[in-house]
């Protein structure tokens, strides 16, 4: 199935031809102008969407879990492109993202490696159809899968857990890693072993690098956030790895105490989250941003590298997501009993 363009996406969506000055914008500013004409139909999006969905990150176009949540119309400009596309197709170049960190996920869904000098830790695996290109992407990058000394899995989806067998064919010496509360579904999907149990407050050390770990229910009852000191440009930035923030149905209200978590935990200078869309990207955009692609984020301040947004920003996101996410419970609050 070939893949779909932005303007198809909005006659499928609006029903009307695009206007011209609009599509000279999308030759130059697709993504751009797709986040911000998607953000006005997210509400017809998600209608379009019900009853198809496995879950987020599952290679649905919508959810309903994503609806109201500032990462909505992002993440329909990312997934609906890719409807209907084999995740194998989904395949993109390996690139870093700090000097220790570098991206080897697909389109859709999020997986880094970590170099230390003790070896690689890889977080997250992707699907079972695209585990050889997360490995591809590690010897793209210059590393040896051979070196990779730790898997960790950040949650119980198949998106994130489905690679990880094939991975774990290919180094037999990883060691798996995953909450304690994820674990059960991650050891029936994948027939590995119950490996490494971790528990919220834990610390992994490999080489030169310190990684700690916070469990964070909301998504699932067990997902995991990683923290890191991140490299780049002669700096250190406070970095949490495979966040992940919908909240599954009865979840809602853990999904907002671990926000509130998050924030208390701050100050954090760069989020990577398990699969791009919930960057925090400073949504609406305006006219300026999308017609010059140069221009400014006014909301951000330079922190000395693109990859960190900064505090400011990333706690103006978590109280997005915290005011998303309590006008829903307090809908669910409101619906009267079954």
């Amino acid at each position: 199935m070939p893949r779909k363009t932005l303007r198809d996406i909005l006659s499928r969506v609006f029903h009307l031809d695009t206007p011209i000055f609009l599509e000279v914008a999308m030759k130059r500013h697709s993504l751009l102008v797709g986040v911000i004409v998607l953000t006005l139909g997210a509400t017809l999006l998600d209608a379009q969407g019900r009853g198809r969905g496995q879950g987020a990150g599952q290679g649905q176009a919508v959810n309903n879990n994503n609806s109201g949540m500032p990462w909505e119309a992002l993440r329909a400009a990312v997934m609906i492109p890719w409807e209907g596309v084999p995740f194998t197709a989904q395949k993109t170049e390996p690139f870093k993202v700090f000097d220790n960190i570098s991206y080897v996920g697909i389109e859709t869904v999020g997986s880094y490696v970590i170099n230390t000098s003790g070896g690689l830790i890889l977080i997250d695996s992707t699907y079972a159809e695209t585990a050889d290109h997360v490995l591809d992407g590690v010897r793209k990058l210059g590393f040896d899968p051979s070196n990779i000394k730790y898997m960790l899995i950040t949650h119980q989806h198949n998106d994130h857990f489905g690679g990880a067998a094939r991975i774990k064919q290919q180094v037999p010496g990883a060691r798996v890693g995953a909450s304690l509360e994820d674990w059960d579904a991650i050891e029936k999907g994948t027939m590995i072993a119950r490996d490494l149990v971790i528990k919220d407050g834990d610390t992994l050390k490999l080489g030169d690098t310190t990684l700690k770990f916070y469990v964070l229910p909301g998504h699932t009852v067990g997902n995991l956030a990683t923290e890191i000191q991140a490299r780049g440009n002669g700096k250190s930035y406070r970095t949490l790895v495979g966040l992940a923030f919908a909240p599954a149905p009865g979840m809602t209200a853990a999904s907002i105490t671990s926000t509130e978590r998050l924030e208390q935990l701050g100050p954090w200078d760069a989020l990577l989250t398990s699969h791009s869309y919930l960057a925090p990207v400073a949504i609406p955009l305006t006219a300026q941003q999308i017609l010059l692609s140069g221009a400014p984020d006014a909301t951000r301040k330079p922190t000395g590298h693109p990859a960190a947004v900064g505090p400011e920003r990333i706690n103006a996101y978590f109280d997005q997501i915290l005011k998303a996410t309590r006008d829903r419970l307090a809908r669910e609050q409101a619906r009267p009993p079954q």
